[in-house]
């Protein structure tokens, strides 16, 4: 694949991935701002406007007829919110770049947020938050942030506040997007079979308006400092069937050296669709203790998590707990066997190649890579980095990273808090 890059003057990036033959084309606008960049009274504003850029533009005055312009060229569309970034994107057969590119620059650069739609919304988007706090598995995910990350916008909800979002107003949106939309923080990308040269004139006739010159970029919230110095634990009673539990160990930022050996001691301990890790084996196989158990890596810009999420007998969670502390323990006690390393180095590899397999998954890789790394990696360097992590490498980053005074512990059950904290 051809990764072909051009800049505009007001600091807006434009790029094309080249796939040769594919059936599909994806076309996104991507922005490195999300909500890491809201304070307390704004938190849920940055996806509050993700939703609502989709409600009309002055060519396009509603929903129905953005859905139309996308549906009728037999595309799909959505958008997605982070803590980092925020992305709005569309998908299509190839040819259709064009269409794709017309209507998803339209709702990123000129969006109406009509205050009907955004009292309709609200009702929405607090039926979203709703609907995770009523699943455990998404709400014990958010309680465990918002401990590891107290205090800072890296643990407040991508979704919000009910408080918030009935008060958010078009001003604040329009606010908001004006501030954090910075030219030098967008990326436009494309990615499938198509003519990169009438890609990069349209879009520069697109993105290089006057309207997005003149913005003063504004620094994005205080890094995160760590403070904690023991184990931290939250427990929260609630009347389930099953407990959920979120454990986890402090890493690193997102472009640290280390970032590959964590890829690969990840993919041993626990990594999802691997029915070969370490954990499935002893948690489910052996003990019989979860349904799901799986293990991942989250990255920000200074700080970084190594988790275990588990579904769990509420009678066992002590056990399941001490188990999964064991198999984290196991790294700093033994160099990781030649031929398991091989295995999951080969797996890590597949899955890699897996997400390249269609236009989506290569914008995904090339774009998301590009906005919020200060050095971009090919697919192929990236393999070749996993290719080199070592076992030696392996057992001295687990003994940095296992440390009590690194982990944090969130379990969602029917417990008595204080007793199940000691």
């Amino acid at each position: 694949m051809d990764y072909i890059k051009k800049d505009l003057p007001n600091g807006i990036r434009l790029r094309a991935v080249k796939i040769p033959q594919s059936p599909t084309v994806t076309f996104a606008v991507l922005v490195g701002a999300g909500s890491r960049n809201e304070s307390p009274e704004l938190s849920g504003i940055a996806h509050f406007i993700e939703h609502n850029v989709f409600k009309g533009t002055p060519s396009l005055p509603s929903s129905q007829q953005v859905s139309d312009a996308i549906e009728s060229v037999g595309g799909i569309q959505n958008a997605f919110t982070s803590h980092e970034y925020t992305g709005y994107w569309a998908k299509a057969g190839a040819g259709k770049l064009s269409e794709l590119s017309k209507v998803v620059s339209d709702i990123f650069l000129h969006p109406l947020f009509p205050e009907k739609d955004l009292d309709i919304e609200r009702g929405n988007v607090i039926e979203e938050l709703n609907m995770y706090e009523d699943n455990p598995m998404q709400k014990i995910i958010r309680e465990f942030l918002q401990i590891t990350f107290s205090g800072h916008p890296l643990g407040q909800n991508i979704i919000g506040t009910k408080e918030n979002l009935q008060r958010f107003s078009r001003k604040d949106l329009l606010n908001f997007k004006e501030t954090f939309y910075d030219p030098r923080r967008i990326m436009v990308i494309a990615a499938g079979d198509f003519d990169e040269n009438k890609y990069f004139d349209d879009s520069s006739k697109i993105y290089s308006a006057g309207s997005l010159n003149n913005r003063v970029e504004r620094e994005a919230s205080s890094l995160y400092k760590v403070n904690q110095k023991n184990v931290d634990v939250r427990v929260i009673n609630k009347k389930l069937d099953q407990a959920h539990l979120v454990l986890g160990f402090r890493s690193f930022g997102i472009d640290d050296p280390r970032e590959e050996a964590l890829d690969v001691v990840n993919e041993i301990l626990g990594a999802p669709g691997s029915g070969s890790s370490r954990l499935f084996h002893r948690i489910r196989e052996e003990l019989g203790l979860a349904y799901y158990v799986s293990s991942d890596t989250q990255t920000y810009k200074e700080a970084g998590l190594w988790l275990v999420r588990a579904g769990v007998r509420t009678d066992k969670m002590a056990e399941a707990v001490r188990a999964i502390l064991e198999e984290y323990d196991r790294f700093t006690q033994e160099p990781v066997k030649p031929a398991e390393l091989a295995r999951v180095k080969e797996h890590i590899k597949g899955k890699l190649a897996f997400e390249l397999e269609t236009s989506d998954g290569v914008m995904d890789y090339y774009g998301l890579n590009e906005l919020t790394r200060e050095r971009f990696e090919t697919p192929e360097e990236k393999m070749a980095k996993i290719d080199a992590v070592t076992a030696e490498e392996i057992l001295t980053l687990s003994r940095e990273l296992v440390n009590k005074n690194k982990l944090t512990i969130a379990v969602l059950g029917p417990f008595d808090e204080n007793e199940e904290i000691d």
